[in-house]
């Protein structure tokens, strides 16, 4: 199944670094470029493609309600359409455009929307073009193939600031908008140092936001969470979406959800059970659960707790060790008695003899 990971949303439906169904995402994208379009509104966010297993497929940054595109699918497909490939290249889109449709949703009038966002397309000057960057153009690629690991993941976390409000704001909090015009273009480092100078408390909800995940994203997440506790699952989130959870051993904090995973990471599989009813429960939390269970041989305890959250596939794991310890054992207690068989009647052979020898004497 394919995933998207969203690294910023300004929209309550999409939560950032959560891994979120393709098709999922193509119904939601596809109904808030309309919404965005009737109110001339426009939501930006990147995101990044993944497969099954991790591999990234495709990376970017979506408009909602520019008219570019009606949802997801539609924009990557523009996108790499947009592009002169070699055969090989052309071949590889190909595959991953195939992979995409076998995930597509039914949505309305796709194909009357599809003629119609082409004309806009067609007057688009914005899009990216490989002719001009031979860099977007060997990133996307680089990406679609990603499963051969050539380059690492392109985050995009990009912060709307309009050009009257960056003019107001600059004479009132200037370190505010340089630290907003760095995130935007992903110098990370740079934001972290100018919101070191602000105090967080001071700031409106949208811009704290925008701190904590520059910090995160500079590889500071030990001042994310010190100065916002509750952050502690977005960290997580975004670890778990990087493959990078052995980063939480570094992160000192008392929060449940920390020291959930954390005691998973070191197989304290104990301690993993005792917070099980602390923190926020998703499918994979429920499986380090049925995890410590198993591992601790209390397959039972397991079973228990795999139909209490009604996870079939947990249900079905545990089932199948329960069935081959029982089996196990079945063979186990056979083996015991086949030798108790085999043994008993060479033992009364024996008294016997034993027994003339004794009158004999």
């Amino acid at each position: 199944m394919i995933q998207i990971v969203f690294t910023n949303s300004t929209i309550n439906e999409i939560e950032p670094f959560r891994k979120i169904p393709f098709s999922e995402v193509c119904e939601i994208t596809h109904t808030f470029e309309q919404i965005n379009r009737e109110n001339e509104i426009e939501s930006e966010m990147g995101f990044y493609l993944i497969d099954e297993d991790n591999n990234e497929l495709y990376t970017g940054t979506i408009s909602l309600g520019s008219g570019y595109a009606d949802n997801i699918y539609d924009h990557i497909y523009k996108r790499l359409m947009e592009m002169e490939l070699s055969k090989e290249q052309e071949r590889q889109r190909s595959e991953l455009l195939s992979l995409l449709e076998s995930e597509l949703p039914d949505l309305p009038n796709y194909e009357e929307e599809e003629e119609e966002v082409v004309v806009h397309h067609a007057k688009d000057d914005t899009a990216a073009s490989p002719k001009k960057s031979g860099l977007t153009l060997l990133k996307v690629i680089g990406l679609v193939v990603g499963s051969i690991g050539v380059l690492s993941t392109i985050l995009v976390f990009v912060f709307m600031v309009n050009n009257k409000t960056t003019e107001t704001a600059s004479n009132v909090n200037e370190p505010l908008i340089q630290a907003l015009r760095y995130a935007s273009i992903q110098q990370y480092d740079q934001a972290a140092e100018q919101f070191d100078k602000l105090k967080y408390n001071e700031l409106e909800k949208q811009d704290k936001k925008a701190m904590l995940f520059s910090y995160l994203l500079s590889g500071q997440a030990q001042k994310a969470i010190d100065l916002e506790a509750t952050f502690a699952d977005s960290i997580i989130s975004y670890y778990v979406a990087m493959d990078k959870l052995e980063e939480l051993a570094k992160i000192n904090s008392e929060e449940e959800t920390i020291q959930f995973e954390k005691a998973y990471q070191r197989k304290e599989y104990k301690t993993v059970i005792e917070f099980s009813d602390k923190v926020a429960l998703d499918g994979r939390r429920e499986e380090m659960i049925v995890n410590s269970f198993i591992e601790i041989k209390d397959l039972e305890k397991a079973l228990e707790f795999a139909e209490s959250v009604g996870n079939k596939g947990l249900m079905d794991k545990v089932n199948i060790l329960i069935n081959e310890q029982t089996k196990a054992k079945e063979k186990e207690e056979a083996k015991t008695q086949e030798k108790t068989d085999k043994e008993q009647p060479e033992k009364e052979e024996k008294e016997p003899e034993t027994k003339e020898n004794v009158k004999t004497t």
